[in-house]
């Protein structure tokens, strides 16, 4: 397809996340040379970003004239993920400004559920034992920075741009009065699953963005997967994906029975760090020796291979959560179990896929328990390929980029 008019680029407000690289890409091959992309704020030395070095804009300078005239000069602002920052910029960009947002779950499910009706109820009272004690650690990182400000004269400016932009969250945040004007500035939406479009407009019927489709890229673990020469699978238990308490794992632990010579795997290098800490002390309380949280971050090909010696994968989450690991296990020939009331529980029983329930969790942990035949495997592979594959990930990206051609152009302020 032709994109005319080169000069009027791509803009894509990212952070500095492992599925960036991946996704810029996508949008590269899809309309090459004709993306910018734009970490606000600012950073220390990038984490994740591994095969390009995004532009940078301070906060004091991303609701300025300058960078506020170049959205409006851009075909379309992508936002990946809605930030804190993101919202911000929206509430402030010019009303000619076509934006899409291209959602990671944590900045929507709000919207379908509450927040607190995502939880467990043991996670939930874990949860509330660390409020008091994030509150006064939230006040605390205020005052110090507070401080290094008032030592710091050239630091003003951001830190003033924080004030005001935490004073107008307080309108425009999660579930504040403000938000539905905010959201109303948004042209697409794009859901992890395209479900949850439906559960989100049922939940909020004015809800304004038109819905498009698009994932990250997860191939670099599924090829993994897939490679013929991987190990045997292994018998441990991979238990969520991150230290966020919508993993419900307190809940979780709960649901072992006699774990024999397994080990639970946990993840929890990525997400908050109170509550991570709390969950290493209740996972060596509850589980002993059997328990193996992973504090760090571990990279994509050797958490591939840490997945591997994971035959049961469990996911106590009740919102969609962890697509990118559940692909990747049951690519593995893992079996996944999910609770019911997860979006994941009934995309994947629609794609064919051998899904289990949480409830049905004990009864797969003895010796006994039959592994998945070679035909479920081989279907599995073969439906997520269909639906997350470099295919179909290329022919989404083409879509969504004709779809972004396709909106009305707005008046201009």
């Amino acid at each position: 397809m032709a994109y005319p008019g080169a000069e009027a680029a791509y803009l894509h407000i990212i952070r500095d996340e492992k599925f960036i690289d991946a996704a810029r890409a996508l949008f590269e091959s899809a309309a090459p040379g004709l993306h910018r992309f734009v970490v606000v704020g600012a950073p220390g030395p990038f984490v994740h970003l591994k095969t390009f070095v995004p532009e940078i804009v301070p906060l004091e300078q991303a609701t300025g004239p300058a960078f506020l005239g170049q959205l409006a000069r851009s075909r379309v602002v992508f936002l990946h993920g809605l930030s804190h920052a993101a919202r911000w910029i929206v509430s402030r960009a010019p009303a000619s400004t076509r934006f899409v947002w291209i959602g990671w779950g944590g900045d929507y499910y709000h919207l379908i559920r509450p927040g607190d009706e995502l939880l467990l109820p043991e996670t939930r009272a874990l949860v509330a034992g660390l409020r008091e004690a994030r509150y006064r650690a939230r006040w605390l990182r205020r005052l110090r920075i507070a401080c290094n400000v008032l030592w710091r004269p050239w630091s003003w400016p951001a830190f003033l741009a924080r004030l005001r932009m935490d004073r107008d969250l307080r309108r425009l945040g999660p579930g504040m009065g403000g938000e539905a004007a905010l959201l109303a500035k948004i042209s697409l939406f794009a859901p992890v699953l395209r479900e949850e479009y439906g559960l989100l407009t049922e939940a909020h019927p004015g809800f304004g963005p038109g819905l498009a489709e698009w994932n990250y890229d997860i191939n670099q673990s599924l090829e993994h997967a897939r490679r013929a020469q991987a190990p045997a699978l292994g018998d441990n238990i991979l238990l969520g994906n991150s230290a966020t308490p919508e993993n419900n794992h307190a809940d979780a632990f709960a649901l072992m029975g006699e774990l024999g010579g397994r080990t639970v795997v946990c993840p929890l290098g990525y997400g908050d760090a109170s509550y991570a800490s709390a969950i290493r002390q209740l996972g060596k309380e509850t589980l002993g020796q059997h328990f193996h949280p992973l504090a760090d971050f571990v990279p994509a090909l050797q958490y591939a291979d840490l997945m591997r010696s994971c035959g049961i994968v469990v996911m106590n989450h009740r919102r969609q959560q962890a697509l990118g690991t559940i692909n990747a296990a049951l690519c593995n020939g893992a079996k996944v179990f999910l609770r019911p009331e997860n979006p994941l529980h009934a995309f994947y029983r629609s794609l064919g896929v051998q899904i289990f329930s949480v409830d049905e969790l004990r009864s797969h942990l003895g010796a006994d328990a039959p592994a998945l035949d070679d035909t479920q495997v081989a279907h599995a592979r073969t439906a997520i390929d269909a639906n997350f594959g470099p295919a179909a990930l290329q022919r989404k990206t083409r879509r969504l980029l004709e779809a972004c051609e396709a909106l009305p152009r707005k008046h201009a302020d």
